[in-house]
């Protein structure tokens, strides 16, 4: 595993990332369907070494499963979860 200085710096952003997506109302963890479509895509990934990501140094048990996060690869392989909008709600006056 290659450890560098940024990663627990990495490690504390992602951390952060979750706890205001949660503070925002949104799921921290990744339905199980797309984590397994994320891992997928990681599985065929020149970057990935192990268990880590070799272009952020995360360890990618980790990562897939925060759904705050997304692939660092240029463009990436997959994204964080879409934030979905709120119903807005009917005018029952036009009734």
């Amino acid at each position: 595993m290659k450890l560098t200085w940024q990663s627990p710096f990495r490690f504390a952003a992602a951390m952060w990332r979750a706890l205001v997506w949660a503070c925002g109302g949104r799921p921290i963890i990744t339905p199980e369907k797309i984590r397994l479509e994320r891992e997928g895509e990681c599985q065929v990934c020149p970057h990935r070494e192990l268990d880590q990501c070799m272009l952020c140094s995360c360890l990618l048990d980790a990562k897939l499963m925060l759904s705050s996060e997304q692939c660092p690869d240029s463009p990436p392989r997959w994204y964080r979860l879409p934030i979905k909008k709120a119903a807005e709600p009917q005018d029952d006056s036009a009734a």
